[in-house]
């Protein structure tokens, strides 16, 4: 095997075996892996395969508006948090922005957000462990 191929099976297999650790965290949650749409689960990846965010990261799975919408967090200050659909339509920023009130559509959302689960929370610490 060359070390090209390992690298990445390595890799792939890392990704698969965080992936798991997701789904079974957000199965302690209450929320089944078959509820959680396929674009969330591919989020979850791409954060965990990302430099952790400041201040870690979070997706939590909300009623809003009689729907289920998904919170994925932002990571820092001025940056916008999006509330997505389960089609994954961008419904509005609820917090962030230079005023931390978000983009304004939705300004309600955390006094109406009901039955919220969390999905997925980045468990590595800021700033990131050097070794």
């Amino acid at each position: 095997m060359k070390t090209g191929e390992s690298s990445y099976i390595f890799k792939n297999t890392l990704i698969v075996l965080i992936f798991s650790a997701s789904v079974l965290f957000s199965a302690a949650g209450g929320v089944s892996a078959d509820d959680i749409p396929g674009w969330v689960k591919n989020t979850i990846v791409q954060k965990e395969s990302a430099q952790v965010d400041n201040p870690p990261g979070y997706i939590e799975k909300c009623i809003y508006q009689n729907r289920n919408v998904f919170y994925i967090s932002s990571g820092c200050c001025d940056q916008y948090s999006y509330l997505y659909d389960e089609n994954q339509i961008k419904v509005c920023a609820p917090d962030g922005g230079m005023d931390g009130q978000g983009d304004g559509k939705c300004l309600d959302y955390y006094n109406e957000k009901k039955d919220c689960k969390m999905l997925w929370k980045d468990g590595r610490t800021w700033p990131p462990m050097v070794q």
